[in-house]
């Protein structure tokens, strides 16, 4: 799952996905599937652009899906959930197109 988005070059870094609609606050942008890196395997100089920290335990995950295209916006304007099998990105304020 994943709205209507535009893959474009970031000024963030490398590639980025980009609100081509208005997205309202507490909408689900993504829901994919990821592998979970442990933090003794990590390397932060592979594939450092487009991991996610694990916000339920150490180390890193890398999203199978465009979740690994979305570049952060300072304040955040999306956050970062996981359960056993999916990561959930889901707007935390309207995100204009």
């Amino acid at each position: 799952m994943i709205l209507n988005v535009t893959r474009e070059k970031s000024d963030i870094h490398g590639w980025g996905l980009f609100a081509d609609v208005f997205i309202c606050n507490n909408t689900m942008i993504e829901k994919c599937t990821y592998i979970s890196i442990n933090e003794v395997e990590y390397n932060p100089k592979i594939m450092d652009r487009y991991s996610f920290i694990n916000p339920k335990g150490r180390g890193v995950i890398y999203p199978i899906g465009y979740a690994c295209l979305l570049n952060s916006a300072f304040p955040a304007n999306c956050r970062v959930d996981t359960d056993d099998n999916f990561l959930i990105i889901t707007a935390i304020k309207d995100i204009e197109a």
